[in-house]
Parts: structure tokens; C-alpha cells; sequence
């Protein structure tokens, strides 16, 4: 059963989601920002998304330029 806490988030995160996915299509505010936004907040609660979400940023943080380190 999920309590009213996570129904919260759930509900919270796809709404980011809805509004990012507009937003990334309308040039008034940025789209990408909120669909991180949403998939933080909204899917974080669960094992599984969190993992799903620690994968993806140690992806996106690897291929960061500033992150690679020149041989000298």
C-alpha cells in the first residue's frame, strides 16, 4: 500500500514531468531542467528508481569535460 507521502511525490514528479515535456516544446521557460526536476522527486522513493538514477548520473558526471583529466 502506498502511504500519502509517496502518492505525493509520484503525483508531483509526473506533473514536473507533463510541464517539462510543454515546456521543452514552447520557448517560454526551459523544459529540461523540470523533467530532471520531476524524475528526481517523482521516482526517487523506490529502490529501483533510485538506482536507475544514481546510474544515470554517474553516466552524465563521467562524460562532463571538466571531469576528464589530460596526461601529461
Amino acid at each position: 500500500m502506498v502511504n500519502a507521502w509517496i502518492l505525493f511525490r509520484i503525483l508531483t514528479g509526473l506533473a514536473l514531468i507533463v510541464v517539462g515535456i510543454a515546456a521543452a516544446i514552447l520557448p517560454v521557460v526551459p523544459g529540461i531542467p523540470l523533467i530532471i526536476l520531476g524524475i528526481t522527486f517523482g521516482f526517487t522513493w523506490h529502490p529501483k528508481g533510485l538506482r536507475l538514477w544514481r546510474r544515470l548520473k554517474a553516466f552524465v558526471l563521467r562524460r562532463l569535460p571538466w571531469r576528464r583529466r589530460t596526461r601529461t
